[in-house]
């Protein structure tokens, strides 16, 4: 079947505006409530949340417009956490994970190996392994689909673990409360074996959240704010200019874009943390954001009260910007022609880079053609190798830097 290419939008300008229209809509009121950040995943055009306070696991096949329950077989309906690794689809709950095949169609309890500790408050997927973050018991490691599991605790002083996170061969856990005080951030190069703890700049150690792009790590704290490390968990340094409110509930990496779920709203990045702007009209104020996801070009994000919203994503991120205003506006011509090439016209000479990354924000394209004179020029986007999408290209000439959304069809 021929792949289609369509860009959806870019924006020429050195500054990000937004349309008065431009909002967050409400979409669904879906059980109690949410109090966890990995609630949301996708899988085979399906969009899923966890609701925490007894909803049970909630699916929708048009992007959020609609919902049904997909509880069946689903004993216990408070779902800490939701995780995906090929056709398995995991629930995580106060008690114990289960498992579906069928999205959704059917759950399976799974053999539980923290039965002392009362469930699960995070899971990450990592190649074959799936990783569970247990509520003071630690971190716990299956490789056989959750038949059965492996204490990983060596090193680990704080078990309340909040938040994984995975860079390379390098582990994160994230540990805290809401109600107390954490251990920081732990670190492990031996896939759970052995933990040190990795609080070096860390003024507030109660984390909520973690998230990773390849370069940087980002925590986010209970009052702290969030926290940068670009050298793997060594030194922390606090990124919390024009950030209102610094209880992170949830951190999301879309392309190079960071945002965060607070108590006061959305707030977004484009400068991995340097600054942030509120990205909030039209949630109620004072939302109390505890779990976003990019999804089929939008951005979704669940609240402690049990509703779900939507936002188009190009809203917000599909904007040129410049890190020396005093450049010509028109240094660089930029599209993505119907045969899937990046076309570009440079008015004078630049150091030219660019990368593609999917809407969860994984490199799929990376290039650096360098220094190139003035003219036009073409390259693959290598779009043979995506699947129907919506995705982003990350364009940068040496001060100017402009991003664009393009979809496969």
């Amino acid at each position: 079947m021929h792949k289609t290419t369509i860009l959806l939008s870019a924006v020429l300008l050195c500054v990000v505006f937004t349309n008065a229209r431009a909002q967050w809509v409400q979409m669904a009121k879906l059980g109690g409530g949410i109090f966890s950040n990995g609630v949301f995943t996708e899988k085979d055009g399906y969009l899923f949340i966890g609701i925490t306070l007894g909803g049970g696991v909630f699916r929708s096949s048009d992007s959020g417009t609609t919902w049904i329950a997909v509880n069946s077989g689903l004993t216990n309906t408070h779902i800490w956490a939701l995780a995906v690794n090929g056709n398995n689809l995991f629930a995580g709950t106060d008690s114990i994970a289960f498992l579906s095949t069928d999205n959704g169609g059917m759950w399976a309890p799974l053999n539980s190996g923290w039965v002392r500790y009362t469930g699960i408050n995070t899971m990450l997927v990592n190649g074959a392994a799936l990783f569970v973050g247990i509520y003071y018991g630690g971190v716990f490691r299956s490789t056989d689909t959750g038949r059965s599991w492996i204490p990983l605790n060596s090193g680990l002083t704080d078990t309340n673990v909040t938040a994984l996170a995975v860079v390379g061969s390098n582990l994160f856990a994230g540990t805290g409360s809401y109600y107390g005080n954490g251990g920081g951030v732990f670190l492990s190069t031996d896939t759970g074996k052995s933990w040190t703890t990795a609080n070096s700049g860390l003024t507030n150690t109660n984390v909520l959240a973690l998230a990773a792009d390849g370069r940087n790590i980002f925590t986010g704290t209970l009052g702290g704010g969030v926290f940068r490390s670009t050298d793997t968990g060594n030194m922390w340094t606090a990124v919390n200019s024009g950030l209102t409110d610094l209880t992170i509930n949830a951190l999301l990496i879309s392309g190079t874009n960071l945002f965060a779920g607070t108590g006061s709203g959305v707030f977004l990045s484009t400068n991995s943390g340097d600054t942030w702007s509120s990205v909030s009209t039209g949630l109620p104020a004072g939302t109390n954001i505890m779990a976003l996801l990019v999804y089929s070009g939008y951005i979704f994000a669940g609240s402690n009260d049990g509703y779900v919203y939507r936002r188009p994503l190009s809203e917000m991120v599909a904007v040129r910007y410049a890190q020396n205003p005093q450049r010509p506006q028109n240094l660089v011509d930029l599209h993505v022609d119907r045969n899937n090439n990046l076309r570009y016209s440079l008015a004078e000479a630049a150091t030219v880079s660019l990368k593609v990354y999917d809407m969860r924000g994984r490199v799929i394209h990376s290039s650096i053609p360098g220094r190139q004179s003035a003219g036009t020029y073409f390259q693959p986007l290598s779009t043979g190798r995506l699947s129907a999408g919506t995705y982003i290209v990350d364009f940068t000439t040496g001060d100017f830097r402009m991003q664009r959304l393009f979809a496969i069809m």
